[in-house]
């Protein structure tokens, strides 16, 4: 059963507006943004909510604030939690972060399991299975491996927002035979290779 979409509180909610607002002036990283007495009367929202909203931003990295100078904006977090927490479409910077972050983390747990242990052969060799089929034999294997669980937790959550944006589709193809039969023979380097190999032509695929 699906379950019910849950309502962004209020400060999440004016959250946001504010980051609607970064986006409308293309404010940059390092530039200040009005004050809350300002983000209240253009918002039409009590100090109170704009200042619970702006706390919010600051525990996402969206901004920092500092006392006696005001609220900064911040890079895009290399994370996924604020978009889902926000219900907010990434932005196109912030999916290419994503997925850079997400092949990384693949690629590094891919290596750690083949150094922790001979791992044999169990993903599917289905090129179009890809991504899900080596996400599925991660899942497995890094079960048994306690101090890798947290790692798998965190290519999954990648995985999944990157999927609901369907970024995969505009992205190169994970090639999972060659990548399977690296992992056959413990070839860490060809490993790291073919992750490379990814991101780069990745890179140079046109994004919409």
């Amino acid at each position: 059963m699906k379950q019910p979409t849950r309502t962004p509180t209020i400060p999440e909610q004016i959250a946001t507006q504010i980051l609607d607002y970064i986006d409308h002036k293309q404010l940059q990283p390092g530039e200040k943004l009005p004050n809350e007495r300002q983000l209240a009367e253009w918002l039409e929202v009590s100090r109170s909510a704009v200042r619970e909203a702006i706390k919010t931003l600051n525990i996402l990295q969206y901004v920092t604030s500092r006392q006696g100078e005001g609220t900064f904006v911040n890079h895009p977090p290399p994370f996924l939690l604020p978009s889902v927490v926000l219900q907010r479409c990434a932005r196109a910077v912030e999916l290419k972060q994503w997925h850079e972050l997400f092949v990384l983390h693949v690629q590094m747990l891919t290596v750690q399991l083949c150094r922790f242990k001979a791992p044999g052969s169990p993903i599917a060799k289905d090129e179009a299975l890809g991504w899900p089929s080596l996400l599925k034999w991660l899942q497995h294997e890094s079960k048994e491996v306690k101090e890798l669980g947290e790692s798998f937790a965190t290519c999954q959550h990648l995985y999944d927002v990157l999927q609901s944006s369907r970024y995969f589709a505009h992205t190169s193809a994970l090639p999972i035979k060659k990548l399977n039969n690296a992992i056959e023979n413990n070839d860490v380097p060809m490993i790291n290779q073919l992750f490379l190999d990814v991101l780069l032509n990745s890179n140079n695929t046109e994004q919409p």
